[in-house]
């Protein structure tokens, strides 16, 4: 880890840290892959700054893929009061849950497809909940390019069903 970057995660941990250097640190923390970093991120998940949220559940969810996080991003993507950090969260458990067919991720971003108050989170959240479950290749990039995708209530409801009733 580099120096500056060392030097600012310590002024983080001791709130010294303004709010705009805050959002650079979050997205400068994605490449690397210490320890230190990754506890760093987690903290600014829990900024009242929605662009520093933004930045660390890109860095987290995206750059490294920390499933550790997992139960934070399903929590930001229930409670979080902004839409963007909603939609990330879901996009975050999708890209780190895909073909996984893991339940507890199904549940978060199946709720959310079906009842989040805004269009594009319940879209980016139908959209993770399908590559959860697993599509082909060709199909997952078609998804995540596709910005007019209508989520089908059915489908999820089948999937959230079928995720339900398997074992182990």
């Amino acid at each position: 880890m580099s120096e500056d970057i060392s030097v600012q995660i310590g002024r983080l941990e001791r709130g010294e840290l303004p709010i705009d250097e805050q959002r650079s640190l979050a997205a400068d923390l994605g490449r690397l892959k210490d320890p230190a970093s990754e506890a760093a991120l987690i903290s600014l998940l829990g900024s009242s700054d929605s662009i520093v949220r933004y930045n660390a559940i890109i860095a987290l969810g995206f750059d490294r893929g920390v499933r550790s996080a997992s139960t934070i991003f399903t929590s930001l993507l229930e409670n979080d009061p902004d839409e963007d950090c909603r939609s990330a969260s879901a996009g975050a458990l999708g890209q780190m849950f895909q073909k996984t067919k893991d339940r507890k991720v199904l549940q978060a971003v199946g709720n959310a497809a079906l009842e989040d108050s805004d269009e594009y989170v319940r879209r980016s959240a139908y959209k993770a909940a399908l590559i959860v479950w697993g599509v082909p290749p060709e199909e997952h990039l078609a998804l995540l390019r596709n910005e007019t995708l209508v989520v089908d209530p059915d489908k999820i409801k089948s999937l959230l069903s079928e995720s339900n009733g398997r074992t182990g």
